[in-house]
């Protein structure tokens, strides 16, 4: 007995200390903070200490959904990571990412000596030293790999049946990420299974109260969501997720599938250990009818077909399907040959094969990971930007930056946590919430705009414009023709520009942005600028604000195309009525209002009427003068 717990001992620190020369080697290779939502999540741990809980809206998106109420679902890893981060972050980011991976490392080691399955040492390893998937992913300053720990940790307290132990986990599991339904589903999969295996007549043990895991994970994930510093907008936010594509689909390249070969390719040794376990079971015959079905391996087997098929569809499942699928094979190979493996192969035999094994899987993952560059040059390029910024602009807090990529902002925020941008974490965040600003950026980065420089002060409230000049050539160009634009910065795939001043009078607004950046209630805005009235005619046509800096009185003009030919309007500016029973004809040859008093910070038109049948209108021009 003491020599065993010696050997396993020695084991856990050979383990321990083989993933620290792997995770280590490769995180301080380079002076890059890898991965992309890296600099998200030190500007998220580290705003704690600015601005709190922000619970009354991410001062960082002020544009999108989480303007007025925002859910950090990963409060608790933030606060964890936080202490690694007072003093160099990228140091203490790079240090508290290899503490993860060695976490999840030794939690595999641990779980499979636990359960006996053989070959505990090698199994744990291939999970980092075996993918290059993995690797990369496990090296990301993220919540992802603690997540996996508590998951697996999670299916230990489910196959050893500790409901108590299972409430905690889930409850930890639900403070550090949104993933935590994968260890609910699990739990509530397990009751089932093996309600079923008991009611076939396979189960292997008398089980009473095979419910109790399931209530375990429904109570710690309803726990998790209560005693929250969100709640009550935890639940809300949770339910939004779960109707959205990037909780099944990732958005950008994570939402994106692995091809075949890549799949293999990264992932090579860690498909061979499956592939040879699935091989052995079939000589074996491992599950002959007249032996009782095992309902862990079971579990452990739905687990990971079920991240493994959802990983075929999108890259972000291998987190997570990597580490399962290892313990699975572990258990199925305990199964199938027993955890002494001296009958198969002599014990030196099978050390210096393991050995080689993880030599050349790690040397190939190493290969293969150094072949794509671009880490370093992109951290060094925002760290410039973030320079800039800080001694040249001097920005005061809040200062808005327009950003032609939403996948920009985790770079951004981490340069420049003063200021405040368009759309980041997730596309919908913005298009849920302004579907207009969405459409006009979309239309801003194909170049349809002439003079970005006025939709994107007047729609987004922006003084400076970050292009991307790879992805939205279009929008370059327009800016570098935009006389109102001055370049501040160019840097390789990335130009700076700044407004020269704000918009003067007279100011002439055309082209589709215009409707494009307008919110309405009671019609629909299409893509082509048409505003759409089913039932009568009562709605605001335009709402933008306008950040005018001359003081006096204001001349607004406008010219609209509208059907039917006989309808009729009254027109409001700024809840006024400045002009009743206009026709259609005065509308499209151009209609002049009344002068508006002082201060005018927001241009608010509305047209009401009464029709028949539905209206059609389209703005086509907008024009102001100042007196």
């Amino acid at each position: 007995m003491q020599r065993r717990s010696w050997d396993f001992l020695g084991g856990a620190v050979l383990v321990g200390m083989a993933t620290l020369m792997v995770l280590g080697s490769y995180q301080f290779s380079t002076r890059a903070l890898l991965g992309h939502d890296s600099h998200y999540h030190v500007a998220a741990a580290r705003s704690f200490l600015t601005d709190g809980l922000q619970r009354n809206g991410l001062r960082w998106l002020p544009l999108t959904r989480v303007q007025d109420k925002w859910v950090d679902h990963e409060y608790g890893w933030h606060l964890l990571a936080l202490p690694f981060l007072s003093g160099n972050p990228i140091a203490g980011a790079k240090a508290f990412t290899v503490l993860q991976g060695l976490a999840l490392v030794l939690t595999l080691y641990l779980i499979a000596r636990r359960w006996n399955a053989p070959l505990g040492g090698f199994l744990a390893l291939v999970a980092v030293a075996g993918s290059g998937a993995m690797l990369s992913r496990v090296s990301a300053f993220r919540p992802q790999t603690l997540a996996v720990v508590l998951l697996l940790w999670g299916l230990w307290a489910i196959v050893e049946r500790r409901p108590r132990a299972l409430v905690v986990l889930t409850f930890a599991f639900t403070a550090i990420h949104i993933g935590f339904f994968i260890l609910v589903l699990a739990g509530v999969g397990a009751s089932i299974l093996r309600t079923g295996l008991a009611w076939l007549g396979h189960d292997e043990e008398d089980a009473p109260g095979r419910w109790a895991e399931a209530l375990a994970v429904l109570a710690g994930a309803f726990l998790g969501l209560v005693v929250n510093p969100y709640f009550p907008a935890t639940i809300q936010s949770f339910v939004w997720h779960l109707g959205l594509p990037s909780l099944g689909a990732a958005p950008g390249l994570e939402g994106t599938p692995f091809s075949t070969w890549d799949l293999i390719e990264l992932n090579l040794t860690v498909v061979a250990v499956l592939a040879l376990t699935v091989c052995i079971a079939e000589a074996r015959s491992a599950f002959p009818s007249s032996r009782a079905i095992r309902s862990d391996t079971l579990l452990l087997f739905f687990a990971f077909l079920a991240l493994f098929l959802a990983g075929l569809r999108h890259r972000q499942w291998v987190d997570w399907w990597v580490p399962v699928g290892l313990l699975w094979a572990g258990l199925s190979l305990r199964d199938i040959l027993g955890s002494d493996l001296s009958h198969v192969m002599p014990r030196r035999q099978l050390v210096i094969g393991v050995a080689l094994g993880v030599a050349v899987g790690f040397s190939f993952v190493e290969y293969r990971q150094r072949a794509s560059p671009g880490e370093e040059e992109s951290f060094d390029r925002f760290r410039r930007l973030a320079s800039h910024m800080e001694e040249k602009e001097r920005p005061p807090r809040g200062e808005r930056i327009y950003h032609s990529s939403w996948t920009h902002f985790p770079q951004l925020v981490h340069a420049a946590p003063a200021c405040s941008y368009i759309s980041g974490l997730d596309p919908e965040l913005l298009a849920s919430r302004r579907p207009e600003l969405a459409a006009l950026m979309e239309g801003l980065g194909r170049g349809a705009v002439a003079a970005p420089s006025l939709p994107i002060r007047i729609a987004f409230g922006a003084r400076y414009v970050l292009v991307d000049t790879e992805r939205d050539q279009g929008l370059n160009s327009q800016a570098q023709r935009d006389p109102l634009l001055e370049t501040v910065l160019e840097e390789r795939g990335l130009s700076l520009y700044r407004l020269r001043a704000a918009p003067a009078l007279p100011l002439e607004l055309n082209g589709s942005w215009l409707v494009a950046g307008a919110q309405t209630q009671g019609g629909r805005v299409f893509d082509d600028g048409c505003l759409v009235f089913t039932t009568g005619l009562s709605g605001a046509l335009l709402d933008l604000p306008l950040p005018l800096p001359q003081p006096g009185q204001t001349r607004v003009s406008i010219q609209a195309e509208a059907t039917p030919p006989g309808a009729t309007f009254n027109v409001s500016l700024n809840r006024e009525t400045v002009a009743r029973a206009v026709t259609t004809r005065e509308m499209e040859g151009g209609l002049d209002l009344p002068m508006l008093g002082r201060g005018l910070a927001r241009l608010v038109l509305t047209l009401t009427g009464q029709t028949q049948g539905p209206v059609t209108l389209r703005l086509t021009r907008v024009r102001l003068e100042g007196r």
